[in-house]
């Protein structure tokens, strides 16, 4: 079907440039143009040459681009049935608003054709009336009426709904006819004016067909030649590649969401409606891939893991062997059965790395391999035509016994790479038997010139009349003619239901019990009549079928340029792209389509994938296979980098492979959900068997085009169809279409966008103002996450890509001459203001992509409206043409870690260190609900605990202490939400006392995250794995789901305590980060020198303390990531085990001494310390102080040190028990710590603790001062166990 001719203003406006004619009024002027036509531009009228033979399929002119010297156009027609080709001739003359044309037909030779003709298609809906000699001849209302003016007319005139009047005027009274095609689906009627005469027509003998066309405009001969795209203006350079970088944003293996290898799970199986895997039995499994046909099935064995990787990037989880079996046998051997070891070898190799790489295999039996007619047992000279062994297999014994040997050669020989048989390959979705071949689609005259094929007709029909005369009787035992709308027709139809269903029966029994293959099976994948629906499903176990859109249509020979594409608008169509296919499925099978596409050059090839894939998805279909991958192994495997646009290949074609990756994320990652209605045919099973004549009509009706978007469609044997048919979406549903505009929309929270010619394309998250030329846009989620909280996010803009020196016949860009003689490719320029609706708009960034997936240059991109926008110009760089996109969240979580150390040295990477220190994993489903919250906007607090380190020491300014590092890092990542902190370091102090103080210092502060320390003041043993474990069961236990990470640290000599922390944290689920198992090891090589990380023995300095930080951030950042990928809620908090030491520490309070009940005080005064509070403090020796305090567990906090106080010793009692004779409170270094003495465990009640400062001293020391700082009540450990570290 052709565009309406008001969508090629644009074009012609190039195509006059070109010319040198821009001067020229569009609107009123007729150009000739090649094979014969004539295009009137501004009176919407498009004049083209046909021919069609027995068969009816129409052909038109080819060549003839310019006119010869004596001003004639010269081009030919070829029809098919081996009929000759037509010479034809055109010259023109220009007249008063219009032009005199003068065609001339001549066959080569005698010619049996059905039609040759001059026609003209015109929509209704631009036309008003039609007169034939001034008499009105009126539209057709109904669908059913066809011919609605037929005979001899000296002026056809027609009126257009604007008022404008176009008349074909003959000389003569000349024979024309007037069709309706809306029969055919189409909102349309043909003039057409057939060559004088009837049918044989002779050899050589010239057939005239005049007329003037007038009311037209202006005969402008210059305009309508040939374009190359080379010309055109403003197309850009592409580089294609078929090599996607791994991880990259067009690396799609994760988006496929399948495992590898293939076959992990078990044969596959067709249960129901659906796919399965035999060892997970009720997931339904869908499979998206491609084809690789003749020398692509074999390539070299060291091209192929490379290729199939590039598949798996793409999303394919499957792939499809074609035009396989003719490359796979000695091309000398008579019976084309001896196998080509060599090609076998390569095809098993294809087929081993598929398996292993996740690619599931489906393939046919018999596809277009050649043997002879003698070897078969036929007494013919030469090979077998392809469709000669398709109409034999099924009825002759000798061409049955090829059949099958070839299948134990393809099927059954042990592959070396994987060690079983194709047959045997769990891998393996489905099988078709013969592909392409309903019996129903040929003409019963085919059957007639082929042997068998009468005999078996008889045999059937007289077994039919002995046991049914009543219905059988009248039927004459010739074969039908072509037209089977009848009982005799119908008759030949069930017989060859009868045929199909043995050939079925054989080849299963063949497969199962010889071959022991137990894949599914198929046939009749093309199409076919309602007479092959009852075989179809009782005789297979799925239905697979093909379609093509814009499918090359050759002009001259066969699969030979110069050739045709409609390039329509499917979309201001009744069906686009699968739609008609529905008409074949039944709910109770799965249904796929093993070849479809959209092909080039036609620019529609951008949409292809997305409305294909959404069709599959919103019907509920098992499989998709593109057609094809390559046809080459030269330029699919070998080379495929220097393959470009051609008519079928995808391999390197920049348009499909991109638009491929909405496909395969709406079908394959079932972005578009299934529909919920459903409008099931009902089909008799015994209608199906009787000799009505409508057996002979086709599967795909009318409905699907009105059903497809709004409810699943297909057959139901022995059902009724239901009274009413669904309404169609609206639009702002999953999918919707306009056909006035011809507008495609998808809006699903993952995948959004849709194609439009210009103007402004609503696709929920995506909104794209196309300008320039018609394009396809989308945005899809590179995870699990919707588009509008998803981290990363492909956005596509494609317009149009050719091969830089293709020349069309015209501007037009449909009738293609020739493919050039280079792969360079250039890019349609075009432009789209794009906007996503993202949270958190403020926090992306926009990159363009190279056609591998690398990131080329950041583009500007701003906020509007709530909403991220940028402009997607293909034109952006001049010298590479700009179609993807990579949206991506820029939050600089885990900040910079050192690169090179202050003494010049450089320090390892934080990519190489951070998988080195996450030692524990662990749960982070609380970390989950605080990112969640975050991404609210809530208010989070962040808490770090432990000793010095964390305090800050070594750092040069707070803000560098790796507590503060850490903090900003989550400020960085969610700037706008609120980020509180508060560092609850205490230098000296271990796990013991920060049991006790946790809940002063950081309960009671309410935090949401808290990193715990205690990395170098701990000891070992069970005491101190007890007192860390009561550190994190308060934290865990406490309100609110505290999500909680642990770090070690390490001091100078190695020493940490994370063999006595770690497995601690890893019964909790605490992700557990090892600053030791990261750093220490390159100090320990002599690769880092200490000094790099600490000015001492432990504490580290500034770069020592950014590592801590963004070994901690990374972890979660990485697992931020992860989370977000998935898309899913936060996880569930598992529940607190059971303690691995007894509960001695998940209790514990810090009491001051000022809070303490004084019984007695001699020589102590109050002292307040900027850590633990106001204290107690003696200067002299005799000081004695008697206090109570309730609690199971009593430790005294004291301080030790050098200066102020010259520190002497002290006695301590406890319910007039001595626990300590004479404590030593000197040390001889420059910082205070504060050690704590464990008084009693597990005693329950009041204690009275005494304290005396003794006479004696450190000599060292030059006083006898003593300091306590505060009491440690409740909690459990040994009695007068002391910490002095």
């Amino acid at each position: 079907m052709d565009c309406k001719a008001t969508k090629l203003k644009r074009l012609w406006a190039v195509a006059l440039a070109c010319a040198g004619a821009a001067s020229a009024a569009l609107s009123d002027t007729v150009i000739p143009m090649f094979g014969g036509r004539l295009v009137a531009e501004g009176a919407n009228v498009k004049i083209e040459t046909q021919v069609a033979s027995a068969n009816w399929w129409f052909h038109g002119g080819y060549g003839g681009e310019a006119p010869d010297a004596d001003g004639v156009y010269r081009f030919k027609l070829k029809p098919d049935d081996g009929q000759p080709i037509v010479d034809a001739t055109l010259k023109l003359k220009g007249i008063d608003g219009g032009v005199h044309a003068d065609y001339t037909f001549a066959p080569a030779a005698d010619a049996v054709l059905n039609a040759l003709c001059v026609k003209s298609t015109f929509d209704y809906a631009d036309w008003r009336a039609v007169s034939v000699d001034g008499k009105d001849v009126p539209f057709p209302k109904d669908r059913k009426t066809v011919g609605f003016f037929g005979g001899e007319a000296k002026e056809i005139a027609l009126t257009s709904v604007e008022g404008r009047r176009v008349a074909f005027r003959f000389a003569k009274p000349t024979r024309v006819s007037i069709q309706s095609n809306r029969a055919w689906e189409s909102e349309s009627f043909t003039v057409g004016i057939p060559v004088p005469g009837r049918s044989p027509y002779k050899g050589g003998v010239e057939l005239p067909i005049s007329f003037d066309l007038v009311g037209v405009g202006d005969f402008n001969p210059e305009a309508g030649r040939p374009v190359v795209v080379a010309d055109l203006p403003g197309w850009v350079p592409i580089a294609s590649t078929p090599w996607v970088k791994e991880g990259s944003a067009l690396d799609f293996t994760s988006v496929r969401q399948t495992e590898a290898p293939a076959g992990k799970y078990g044969r596959v199986v067709a249960k129901g409606g659906h796919f399965e895997f035999e060892n997970l039995p009720g997931v339904p499994q869908r499979f998206y891939g491609s084809n690789v046909c003749g020398t692509g099935n074999i390539p070299p064995e060291h091209t192929i893991d490379r290729i199939v990787q590039s598949m798996v990037r793409t999303g394919y989880n499957a792939i499809r062997f074609h035009h396989h079996d003719g490359r796979l046998v000695d091309k000398d051997d008579p019976a084309a059965l001896k196998p080509d070891e060599k090609a076998l070898r390569r095809f098993d190799a294809l087929v081993a790395s598929c398996v292993k790489h996740g690619l599931y295999l489906t393939t046919d039996i018999f596809v277009s391999r050649a043997p002879t007619w003698r070897s078969v047992g036929i007494d013919r000279d030469g090979k077998m035509g392809m469709w000669d062994f398709k109409h034999l297999v099924v009825v002759h014994e000798g061409v049955w016994e090829n059949y099958k040997a070839f299948a134990r050669l393809f099927l059954g020989h042990v592959n070396p790479f994987t060690g079983r048989t194709l047959a045997e390959e769990p891998a393996l979705v489905g099988i078709s038997l013969v592909n392409e071949n309903p019996l129903d689609v040929a003409l019963p005259s085919v059957y007639a010139k082929l042997p068998g094929w009468k005999e078996a007709w008889e045999k059937w029909l007289a077994e039919k009349k002995a046991a049914d005369p009543a219905v059988y009787g009248d039927i004459p035992s010739a074969f039908p003619g072509g037209y089977l709308e009848n009982r005799h027709g119908a008759a030949f139809l069930v017989f060859l239901q009868d045929v199909e269903t043995r050939f079925a029966a054989r080849v299963r029994a063949f497969l199962r019990d010889e071959l022991k293959c137990k894949a599914p099976l198929t046939n009749m994948n093309c199409g076919g009549l309602n007479s092959s629906q009852l075989v179809r499903h009782d005789a297979y176990d799925y239905t697979d079928t093909h379609f093509y859109v814009d499918h090359p249509r050759f002009l001259g020979p066969a699969w030979s340029i110069p050739s045709y594409s409609a390039s329509v608008n499917t979309f201001k169509l009744p069906t686009a792209g699968a739609q008609p296919c529905a008409g074949l499925r039944f709910f109770d099978r799965p249904f796929t389509i093993t070849e479809f596409n959209f092909c080039g050059p036609s620019p529609i090839r951008s949409y292809g994938g997305m409305l294909t894939g959404a069709e599959g998805a919103l019907q509920d279909w098992s499989g998709l296979w593109r057609f094809a991958w390559t046809h080459s192994d030269w330029y699919g495997f070998i080379k495929p980098e220097i393959s470009a646009v051609a008519s079928f290949d995808v391999v390197n074609d920049p348009i499909q492979r991109v638009a491929e990756r909405a496909g395969i994320a709406l079908f394959l990652r079932g972005d578009a959900a299934p529909l919920t209605n459903a409008w099931r045919v009902g089909y008799s099973r015994n209608w199906l068997k009787t000799l009505d004549p409508a057996l002979a009509q086709n599967v795909h009706r009318k409905d699907t085009a009105r059903v497809g978007w709004s409810a699943k469609y297909g057959m139901d044997l022995d059902g009724t169809t239901p009274g009413e048919m669904p309404p169609l979406p609206a639009p702002g549903r999953q999918v919707s279409v306009d056909r006035e505009k011809g507008v495609f929309r998808v809006d699903t929270p993952r995948t959004s966008g849709g194609y439009i010619e210009e103007g402004l394309l609503d696709a929920g998250a995506l909104r794209a103002r196309v300008s320039g030329s018609p394009a396809t846009v989308y945005a899809t989620s590179l995870s699990d996450a919707p588009i509008r909280s998803a981290a990363r996010i492909l956005v596509a803009h494609l317009t149009d890509v050719q091969r830089a020196h293709t020349k069309f016949a015209d501007a037009d860009m449909k009738i293609l001459l020739s493919w050039g003689d280079t792969p360079q490719m250039l890019m349609r320029p075009g432009k789209a203001e794009i906007s996503l609706a993202v949270s958190h708009p403020e926090t992306y960034a926009v990159w363009s992509l190279g056609l591998d997936g690398a990131r080329r240059a950041k583009v500007p991109c701003r906020v509007e409206e709530g909403r991220l926008a940028f402009l997607a110009d293909v034109s952006a760089d001049p010298k590479s043409a700009t179609c993807v996109y990579e949206v991506v969240q820029e939050r600089d979580w885990v900040g910079e870690a050192p690169t090179r150390f202050k003494s010049g040295a450089s320090a390892p990477s934080l990519s190489v260190l951070g998988p080195k220190s996450e030692l524990v994993k662990g749960d982070l489903a609380r970390f989950e609900r605080v990112w969640t919250r975050l991404e609210k906007g809530e208010p989070v607090r962040i808490a770090v605990v432990g000793g010095s380190i964390t305090r800050g020491a070594g750092a040069s300014k707070p803000e560098n202490r790796y507590g503060e590092r850490f903090a900003a890092g989550w400020r960085r990542a969610f700037p706008w939400a609120r980020i509180d902190f508060v560092n609850a370091g205490v230098g000296a102090t271990g796990s013991d006392i920060g049991a006790f103080r946790l809940q002063r210092d950081v309960l009671s502060k309410k935090p949401d995250v808290v990193v715990v320390e205690f990395s170098v003041n701990d000891g070992r043993g069970d005491r101190w794995a007890a007192s860390y474990e009561g550190v994190l069961r308060q934290l865990l236990k406490a309100p609110g789901g505290i999500a909680v990470i642990a770090l070690g640290m390490v001091g100078q000599d190695g020493t940490s305590v994370q063999e006595c922390h770690a497995p601690v944290a890893a019964h909790y689920g605490v992700p557990y980060v090892s600053y030791r198992d990261a750093l220490y090891p390159y100090v320990k090589a002599g690769l880092v020198k200490w000094s790099d990380l600490s000015p001492d023995t432990i504490h580290p300095n500034d770069d020592g303390h950014a590592f801590a930080a963004a070994l901690l951030n990374r972890c979660l950042a990485n697992a931020y990531a992860a989370f977000k990928a998935s898309g899913r809620a936060p996880a569930a908090v598992p529940p607190l085990p059971e303690p691995m030491y007894g509960t001695d520490f998940d209790q514990g309070a810090f009491v001051e001494m000022k809070d303490v009940k004084l019984l007695e005080n001699n020589g102590f005064f109050p002292l307040r310390d900027w850590c633990w509070g106001e204290g107690l403090a003696c200067t002299n020796a005799g000081g004695r102080l008697r206090f109570e305090v309730e609690g199971a567990t009593v430790a005294l906090l004291y301080r030790v040190g050098k200066e102020p106080y010259n520190w002497g010793k002290f006695s301590v009692r406890l319910d007039g028990k001595e626990v300590a004779t004479a404590i030593d409170g000197y040390r001889d270094q420059w910082w205070w710590h504060t050690p704590s003495l464990f008084l009693c465990a597990n005693r329950p009640g009041r204690h009275v603790v005494e304290v005396e400062t003794l006479a004696e001293k450190n000599e060292k020391s030059a006083g006898y001062g003593c300091q306590l700082t505060g009491v440690l009540v409740s909690g459990q450990a040994k009695d007068g166990s002391k910490d002095e570290e």
